[in-house]
């Protein structure tokens, strides 16, 4: 009864191929060379979708930035924005959200970790947060780098109240410090739960953001909450009649992260 829209992989060109593709330098040996990954492009079933062979039809749509345009935040990263080079040509960086058999969007690196997350589909994976011990927080270099672990499944439930659901999901994630300075005593608990704060903080903006894009821009749910929601009704009809993919559209959101911060360094005291 559910209907959970689709996602794939998203594949674009690195920074090289980019620049071969606008000096028209690129060859026709290097284009054969990844025929074996270009072979599945647009294919939801594969798992992969190649951004460039559908750039034409939805450029309008997306509002798609050229190729000039490149991203250097890791976290705002979609697969042809990168400043990566390589001999390889492409890279997947992101997902491609579809409207039943159409591309409708794109994930970034970040909001597609917050995807990963609510389906469990994650192991690790780095992110980068405001400093809370350095003032200046539009210096990239105040940056601290922690990787991020599940510690259980994410949690998820549905209500219906006025005919609005109201979704809310719960994170548990176990948060290792990677980048130490030594003006930081890292092993005060007072210190850890600074970080840890500062952590739910960051994750709780960029869900609530993940959240609007694709229930308010998107209108997808590739999430699959419409399993939850389904408990609440007693007849296919009474599901078809309420209509979820555009009751999805007026969902409120929830999410309480739980953080636990450590050091990924064991530090002594001789």
């Amino acid at each position: 009864m559910g209907s959970c829209d689709g996602t794939a992989i998203l594949g674009g060109l690195d920074k090289t191929a980019r620049e071969e593709e606008k000096s028209g330098t690129s060859s026709s040996s290097s284009s054969s060379g990844n025929s074996n990954e270009s072979s599945s492009s647009g294919d939801i079933s594969s798992g992969s979708f190649d951004k460039k062979s559908s750039s034409e039809s939805n450029s309008s749509q997306l509002g798609e930035e050229s190729m000039a345009d490149e991203i250097t935040n890791p976290e705002d990263l979609t697969a042809g924005t990168s400043t990566v080079e390589g001999k390889r040509g492409s890279e997947n960086i992101g997902i491609a959200v579809f409207d039943d058999d159409k591309m409708c969007g794109e994930l970034t690196a970040i909001e597609t970790i917050c995807h990963l997350l609510i389906n469990n589909d994650i192991d690790s994976c780095i992110v980068s947060i405001d400093n809370p011990y350095k003032e200046n927080k539009d210096d990239s270099e105040e940056k601290i780098e922690l990787s991020l672990t599940p510690e259980k499944k994410s949690k998820i439930s549905v209500k219906i109240e006025n005919s609005v659901p109201h979704i809310s999901v719960k994170i548990d994630v176990r948060a290792s410090i990677l980048t130490l300075e030594k003006d930081i005593n890292y092993e005060e608990t007072k210190v850890l739960e600074t970080f840890s704060h500062s952590t739910e903080d960051y994750l709780e903006k960029e869900f609530n953001e993940y959240f609007d894009k694709i229930s308010k821009e998107y209108g997808t749910d590739i999430d699959c909450f419409c399993n939850k929601a389904l408990a609440h009704f007693s007849t296919t009809k009474e599901w078809e009649d309420f209509n979820w993919t555009e009751k999805f559209k007026t969902a409120k959101f929830d999410i309480d992260i739980n953080i636990d911060t450590v050091s990924s360094m064991l530090l002594t005291k001789t």
